[in-house]
């Protein structure tokens, strides 16, 4: 599913603790608010993900309890 791998890809860009240098902030606050206007941009997938993925912890949780 496309969705998942991008959601992956921005995952591991998320957990980068590149941010801890501090060097080059203006090219790192730049980074981040092009990533964060892909999310947004991105919200009704990452809302959909989101949800079902809440179901299928739900479901487990229902099959296992």
């Amino acid at each position: 599913m496309q969705v998942l791998g991008w959601v992956s890809e921005k995952l591991q860009v998320a957990s980068d603790e590149s941010y801890r240098d501090p060097t080059n902030l203006t090219g790192k606050l730049q980074k981040h608010q092009a990533f964060e206007a892909e999310v947004m941009a991105n919200r009704k997938r990452v809302d959909v993900v989101s949800a079902v993925s809440s179901l299928s912890r739900f479901m487990a949780c229902l099959r296992n309890p």
